[in-house]
């Protein structure tokens, strides 16, 4: 009677070759997977303090005219 999946590998098998020689490939897919992970989580916390920074300047503008606002010349005659 075959044990199958429960024997273990033995050292010299193919299986065993193989399975050493994907251990690299999955660790190198999985950093990648990871570092790429880390650098979707920086652009979204970017784009979240900007979008923070937004809402806080729509109640609280950075930019403020130096002087009195006025309409462009060609646009003042059409209110008039």
């Amino acid at each position: 009677m075959s044990q199958g999946r429960n024997e273990p590998l033995a050292a010299g098998s193919a299986e065993a070759l193989a399975a050493r020689k994907a251990e690299p490939a999955e660790t190198q897919r999985l950093r990648r997977e990871v570092k790429r992970l880390e650098d979707e989580v920086e652009i979204l916390r970017t784009a979240a303090a900007c979008f923070a920074q937004g809402i806080a300047g729509a109640r609280s503008p950075v930019w403020q005219p130096s002087g009195p606002t006025r309409p462009f010349r060609r646009w003042a005659a059409w209110g008039a």
